[in-house]
């Protein structure tokens, strides 16, 4: 089944991208049944901010594959904003990342998993960011059309700043997800994420992702989702705090 969510209905005001891709919010439950998952995501946007034009640009396309115990996730993001200041005078924003992932079921309600991502975020001044890391992931609670989930991983972490700094830290990587069926075709999604820093648990990021996904028999649905990620030390001049809406609707093929 390929999904291809077309436009992008309601976009409120964005301050800054987080850089904590939210796994939780794209992964999807696979079974003997269902073994495989396709989904691409087109969207624009056009603003015009003090007569410079801003043209956005997102593509997104999550591929899954379920092999007996194991589940493997494929996530590419590229989007870009075009910025016009006067014809000659023309500044892009990135925001792109690829990520892969593997989770395997060990026992009872654990599972293993392994990742590793790369991601550019010119919003939050990251030239170039890419990491690997592994943990363990728990089902809490598991029923038709609902669930609980946590997990707890280290990941080794490098950045380059388009300042022309770099770090490179282990860092921790914990989170919570809950699917709550509210009615037979509404259903709420709330993942919480908190990275801090192995050797400075002062020193962290989180990340509070809700959806709130419409969906019906006919193939189309309505998602509307929340936003807000915190750095408690981001690079200088950059925002700490960071907030999106975003409405949209998923049209299944």
């Amino acid at each position: 089944m390929k999904n291809i969510i077309i436009f992008i209905l309601l976009f409120f005001p964005i301050f800054l991208s987080a850089q904590i891709l939210n796994v939780e919010y794209e992964r999807h439950e696979l079974d003997s049944v269902k073994t495989s998952f396709k989904n691409i995501r087109v969207s624009g946007k056009y603003t015009n901010e003090n007569n410079n034009p801003i043209t956005e640009i997102v593509l997104n396309a999550n591929f899954q594959k379920r092999y007996k115990k194991s589940n493997f996730i494929l996530i590419g993001n590229y989007d870009d904003v075009y910025i016009y200041k006067n014809v000659e005078d023309k500044s892009v924003i990135n925001n792109s990342y690829c990520h892969f992932r593997y989770d395997t079921h060990l026992f009872h309600h654990t599972y293993f998993e392994t990742y590793t991502q790369i991601q550019s975020n010119h919003k939050r001044d990251i030239k170039l960011r890419y990491l690997f890391g592994g943990g363990l992931r728990y089902k809490i609670v598991k029923k038709d059309k609902g669930g609980i989930f946590v997990g707890s991983s280290l990941m080794w972490e490098h950045k380059d700043y388009c300042s022309d700094k770099s770090t490179e830290d282990f860092k921790m990587s914990n989170y919570i997800s809950s699917t709550i069926p509210i009615y037979d075709d509404i259903k709420l999604l709330l993942t919480y994420y908190y990275q801090p820093i192995v050797t400075d648990f002062y020193n962290y990021v989180i990340l509070f992702q809700s959806k709130l996904n419409f969906y019906s028999k006919n193939k189309v649905s309505v998602n509307i989702s929340y936003n807000y990620s915190y750095d408690n030390q981001p690079p200088t001049s950059i925002s700490n705090k960071s907030e999106s809406f975003l409405t949209e609707i998923e049209i299944k093929f």
